[in-house]
């Protein structure tokens, strides 16, 4: 998604329609862990 232009992100996301829920929700999910508010375990 990060290596993706605009136009093709547009693109994208009308061949897929649920392609931008998806995405949002993936950045959403990545926001928290960084945040640290969703906990990760730890490798053994």
């Amino acid at each position: 998604m990060d290596s993706t232009s605009k136009i093709q992100m547009d693109y994208i996301c009308l061949q897929y329609p649920g392609y931008y829920r998806f995405a949002k929700w993936m950045e959403r999910l990545a926001q928290g862990i960084a945040d640290g508010v969703i906990e990760v375990p730890k490798d053994h």
